[in-house]
């Protein structure tokens, strides 16, 4: 897992409530690979979308991202990350009650994430040679 910001982070392993100011930015790009116990974090409804792909690789890679995102967000809120409810705006996008911002995009094998106390977007596409 890779993690860019530009000051020290708010994160830490010890899972110390996030404080970031109105400029602070975490990224983090990380493999879609699963870990054991990853749909342990999922909610029924992730459960539900996980079992609508018709590929397994899709479906772990889904697995695996939304694992990786309550992991991260659970650690920065010093929260479980099972105990996470998202709601759902018109086009789909996860939010959370509370003081962050949050966008997760994935292509293939890698996913990305940001974080922030404002309205943020992210984008990650792998380089395809045509």
């Amino acid at each position: 897992m890779t993690r860019w910001q530009h000051r020290d982070s708010p994160f830490s392993d010890s899972g110390h409530q996030v404080v970031l100011t109105s400029r602070d930015v975490d990224l983090w790009i990380f493999p879609l690979h699963p870990k054991p116990g990853d749909g342990d974090l999922l909610a029924p409804d992730e459960h539900r979308h996980a079992a609508a792909f018709h590929f397994d690789r899709d479906r772990e890679r889904y697995i695996a991202g939304r694992a990786m995102l309550r992991r991260l967000l659970g650690a920065g809120l010093d929260r479980d990350p099972a105990s996470l409810r998202f709601r759902y705006g018109p086009s789909g996008k996860p939010t959370l009650d509370g003081p962050l911002s949050f966008n997760f995009s994935n292509s293939e094998d890698l996913g990305a994430l940001a974080i922030a106390s404002f309205d943020l977007g992210v984008d990650i596409e792998r380089i395809r040679t045509i």
